[in-house]
């Protein structure tokens, strides 16, 4: 699309291509009066086919001069994109890391709870005798006792 605008307007500017042929000749004659209808018009023929080689040649260096220019711009925006991606390396090191100190404090929490878990069973130990009204009994029995034998010995 560009390569044909750019050629559109090379050729807007060529003799032949602006001036119709009876412009051409009106022009021609106007300015020399020796020269015959006929060489006029050999003379905007031979105009012509210089014309229409020089758009033929300028296609090919326009087009490559347009391969060159997107080349170049996708380069650039290959290597502006680069510069402010993150490659994949850096990022699976850095999820590895990461994944790393999760383990690490899961690990952790896991030993605490383990911990407390042991803790708990201990306690739970400890209180089944309690959980029986027969022994809560003897120990409140013991308990008087014990009360009733101090105040016999304060006295």
């Amino acid at each position: 699309m560009s390569e044909g605008i750019v050629q559109e307007f090379l050729a807007q500017g060529l003799l032949a291509t602006s001036l119709s042929w009876p412009h051409f000749q009106a022009l021609v004659t106007e300015a020399n009066e020796k020269l015959s209808s006929h060489q006029i018009a050999y003379v905007y023929q031979q105009l012509k086919i210089k014309e229409e080689e020089f758009v033929k040649r300028s296609q090919s260096r326009i087009q490559e001069h347009l391969i060159k220019i997107r080349s170049n711009a996708r380069d650039n925006l290959e290597a502006t994109q680069l510069k402010s991606t993150v490659s994949v390396e850096d990022l699976v090191n850095t999820l590895y890391s990461a994944h790393q100190l999760f383990d690490d404090r899961t690990t952790q929490l896991n030993s605490d709870i383990n911990a407390y878990t042991q803790k708990l069973r201990i306690i739970e130990e400890e209180m089944r005798p309690l959980k029986d009204a027969a022994n809560i009994q003897s120990i409140q029995n013991r308990l008087e006792n014990l009360v009733e034998h101090a105040k016999k010995a304060q006295s």
